[in-house]
């Protein structure tokens, strides 16, 4: 059984086993659910979004020379936030679509913080616990994160007035800043280590 809602607002345990024991099951339901709908369900590609982002962003790749067009995209409403069109709103109707039968597939689901937030709140990165498995849209949101989202992320820090003082640094993602890359980083011996036991494993 699906765990509770204030199961999960309260953390407990039960709730991340349910998740990992049957994570498993759940990919495999929602490839079932995705082949049996293959006539009607929309297969989510670039498509959807903006195809002067989509422009921009292929031909960033192509010549990095041209990532100024990207960033161009972009206004700065308040200090820090910006804002772009990131969806063709000519498709947005058939997305927003794909997500309803998402959600009325009944198939369990987690939502973000373990609370529905929203109508249509579930997690979608594979690394999280109940998230969107269906293979399309995996597919989908993978190629969306490392051909669009994470470029534009990695623009932004290096060019950023704001960051020009963190050379020597990495980006932190668990602090959301700038961290000096720990010590053992650059220990021969450990590194040694590392690879002996990488290569074992793989």
């Amino acid at each position: 059984m699906q765990p509770t809602r204030e199961a999960s607002l309260n953390r407990e345990p039960s709730v991340s086993q349910f998740w990992n024991n049957n994570r498993k099951l759940l990919e495999e339901v929602w490839a079932i659910w995705e082949m049996e709908n293959k006539d009607n369900l929309l297969i989510p590609d670039a498509s959807l979004l903006d195809p002067k982002l989509r422009e921009a962003i292929y031909e960033a790749w192509e010549n990095p020379e041209k990532e100024n067009a990207v960033a161009d995209l972009w206004e700065e409403i308040i200090p820090g936030v910006y804002v772009a069109q990131f969806f063709d709103v000519e498709r947005l109707a058939e997305f927003c679509k794909y997500l309803e039968d998402a959600v009325n597939s009944k198939i369990p689901k987690r939502a973000p913080y373990g609370i529905q937030l929203n109508r249509y709140g579930m997690m979608l990165d594979e690394r999280s616990e109940g998230h969107l498995a269906a293979p399309s849209f995996q597919a989908f949101y993978n190629d969306m994160m490392n051909r669009y989202m994470r470029p534009i992320i990695l623009y932004d820090l290096a060019i950023s007035e704001a960051n020009k003082n963190e050379s020597g640094k990495y980006f932190d993602n668990d602090k959301d800043g700038f961290s000096y890359t720990p010590l053992n980083a650059y220990d021969e011996v450990k590194i040694s280590e590392l690879l002996e036991i990488t290569n074992r494993i793989i």
